[in-house]
């Protein structure tokens, strides 16, 4: 396993602060403290039905043991007619929790404290976190997925409210009605996998979203199958973009567990707790600079006008402009509006010195800006090596690692064929900018307000 480097930690702290981050927290972020001492929920709920029933009890055991024994009580009550004696697992979990008093779980409300997700998952199916939520938040929206009634999250989503979405069922009496087993489990997936019971909405939404999987500790087949389930069925995304992280204690003993979210462009962190400790440090360093700037740009806002404000060229730059020379007229007209409405740019005019390797300038300045600005023309759609395309081969690399965050904001400035092959086909899935209409200067305000907002 690699360690997670600044950029990838940094691309990660703006998708979050963009909503495009969707958490699954599972078992492992669910620690209690009993007696002095922490341990994670689930292993207090199995102690306490081992002991009930009798089973002895060893590490990370699972309920398949007990519920084993729970059933074969059932069998000998039934052939004694004391049906007054039949139970289940699922009741005598409910029982537990509704019987036991639970602090607030610190791991939990680290993770929470970030407040920047539109959607959470979990695969556990106790209430703990939905209680912490609707406790800072009344207006949280809960759905549970249930095998025999499908349950699906709207169509559209507020994003100023948050959604708790249990994946497999959620605490009750009834029998069956949440995951407690792996032949659970996998009836659940299985139900993923069938088009009348799969939550259509869910998987839609998640389709482009980076997924942060913390705390999930399945054996690696169970794992993978949950992957290929809320992946829609899809080992690596278009282009090979990140996936997501995947934070748990048992990662360092599955080798081929690593390879496999190595495969599927999928970050791993062997430890769920350092992960947190580590995300919540680097999110509050993140949004005080958040904060700094917006007061920044306030202070800019009161103390000089429209006209006058120029880009601080020490800030990070906001657009790359790319284009073929002979629309150097274009980009510099281009470069002008950006700046008198704020915006630093970065435009190659080739300046540099012949001593300086300005392929490799070129390629960290695509790096570094917020947005990167293809100029299409006629002469960009002609079969020929021109210095323009490499430049667009650093900007869809540096794409599949943005994490659906918006990068690329393409200007035609004459009468090509936007649909043209030899142009990449991510410059035409997004609002593509007319430099001959009327409300070019007004499309240019919109672009440099979308990028002060994030």
């Amino acid at each position: 396993m690699e360690e997670i480097n600044e950029r990838n930690w940094n691309l990660l702290l703006e998708a979050i602060n963009n909503g495009a981050v969707v958490p699954i927290l599972g078992n492992e972020i669910f620690q209690i403290e009993m007696n002095g001492q922490e341990e994670l929920l689930e292993e207090f709920i199995i102690k306490k039905l081992a002991e009930k029933y009798e089973v002895p009890y060893e590490a990370g055991m699972g309920y398949a043991a007990i519920n084993d024994k729970i059933e074969d009580l059932n069998f000998q009550s039934l052939r004694f007619r004391r049906t007054g004696d039949i139970t289940d697992i699922y009741y005598e979990i409910n029982s537990i929790f509704r019987n036991t008093q639970f602090a607030e779980l610190g791991l939990l409300k680290k993770i929470l404290s970030i407040g920047k997700f539109p959607l959470i998952l979990t695969t556990s199916f106790n209430p703990i976190i939905e209680e912490m939520l609707l406790a800072t938040n009344e207006n949280t929206k809960v759905y549970s997925y249930n095998r025999s009634m499908k349950s699906d999250i709207p169509h559209t989503m507020n994003a100023e409210t948050t959604t708790l979405y249990y994946l497999f069922g959620k605490l009750s009496k009834m029998k069956n009605s949440f995951m407690v087993t792996e032949d659970d489990l996998l009836d659940y997936l299985h139900c993923w996998h069938n088009d009348d019971t799969r939550p259509k909405n869910l998987v839609k939404y998640l389709e482009n979203k980076y997924l942060l999987i913390v705390g999930c500790d399945y054996p690696n087949w169970l794992f993978r199958f949950l992957w290929y389930s809320i992946k829609s069925f899809s080992l690596s995304g278009a282009n090979y973009e990140t996936q997501g992280l995947v934070a748990n204690n048992n990662l360092k003993k599955d080798y081929e567990l690593i390879k496999f979210l190595s495969r599927a462009q999928t970050h791993v962190y062997e430890d769920s707790s350092l992960f947190i400790d580590k995300l919540l440090e680097k999110w509050n360093v993140f949004k005080n600079e958040k904060k700094d700037e917006s007061e920044n740009m306030k202070e800019e806002e009161m103390s000089e006008s429209d006209e006058n404000r120029k880009p601080d060229t020490n800030a990070a730059i906001d657009i790359f402009i790319s284009y073929a020379h002979e629309d150097y007229a274009a980009a510099s007209k281009l470069e002008e509006i950006l700046v008198d409405n704020g915006a630093s740019v970065w435009l190659d005019k080739r300046a540099l010195s012949p001593s300086e390797d300005y392929r490799a300038e070129i390629k960290t300045m695509i790096q570094k800006s917020k947005r990167f600005m293809p100029i299409l023309s006629n002469h960009t759609t002609k079969e020929e090596s021109r210095f323009f395309r490499r430049e667009w081969t650093w900007a869809l690399n540096e794409l599949e690692c943005r994490l659906s965050i918006p990068y690329i904001a393409p200007v035609v400035i004459d009468s090509i064929d936007v649909n043209n092959t030899l142009i990449p086909e991510q410059f035409r899935d997004v609002h593509i900018i007319n430099y001959n209409d009327d409300n070019l200067e007004q499309d240019i305000k919109k672009l440099v307000r979308s990028i002060r907002k994030n």
